[in-house]
């Protein structure tokens, strides 16, 4: 496997991932902080020696890939209108990056940015699959189950469980969750109300339509139902 273009994290920067694009490109341009966790994939026996350097460079992979999955997201929701919607739960996916002395501290170098990466993508992953629920169709094409289970296998179950249940929070703590769900409640009393209108018949067995189209029809009205 190529060894990561940590340069070209920078050339696709955008006013919303900036910040996070910096902090990770200063993190992964210093080679000291890598030697810790190719050590620790191999005394894990997570790895063999010879493959710890291609999973080292997966794994800055999936870093890097993170900041263009959120500019990716933001797009989406520009395009479906929904920006004021999605864009604080874009920068808490994003910010997350800037907290320094988190579940895994910034200073084990690309070990501590796994923990930033996998909430940030299962936020991304919650968001567009209730969107998805909502609508029929994900707000956006990639999903991440796959680069998140590579990290679970490096980081472990416990820490990405606690991750998981940060990633729902953050996810509901915003106006996303909030208009989704009035959204929702709103659909519902539309279908309560039209399926009471299609249940209901008078005591002939006729339905409000019929009803409504007898009535109609004897007023000298021709109305479509």
């Amino acid at each position: 496997m190529n060894e990561p273009n940590i340069a070209l994290l920078l050339a696709s920067s955008t006013p919303l991932t900036h910040a996070t694009r910096q902090h990770i490109s200063n993190i992964l341009n210093n080679h000291d902080y890598l030697v810790p966790l190719k050590q620790q994939l191999v005394y894990l026996g997570i790895v063999e020696p010879n493959f710890a350097l291609s999973v080292q460079n997966l794994l800055c992979d999936i870093v890097l890939s993170v900041p263009n999955i959120i500019d990716i997201a933001h797009h989406a929701s520009q395009q479906e209108n929904i920006e004021a919607l999605i864009l604080p739960l874009l920068q808490q996916s994003s910010e997350y990056y800037l907290i320094e002395d988190d579940l895994i501290p910034d200073h084990k170098g690309l070990l501590g940015l796994l923990d930033d990466s996998y909430l940030a993508m299962t936020v991304l992953d919650v968001a567009s699959a209730d969107y998805q629920a909502l609508t029929g169709f994900p707000l956006f094409d990639k999903n991440n189950i796959n680069e998140r289970e590579v990290i679970r296998k490096i980081i472990g179950s416990e820490l990405t469980n606690r991750l998981d249940n940060m990633a729902l929070q953050t996810y509901e703590s915003t106006a996303v969750f909030v208009e989704q769900q009035q959204l929702l409640v709103a659909w519902d009393q539309t279908l309560n109300i039209a399926n009471t209108y299609h249940a209901e018949s008078d005591s002939r067995g006729v339905f409000w339509e019929d009803e409504m189209a007898q009535m109609s029809a004897e007023l000298g009205l021709d109305l479509n139902f």
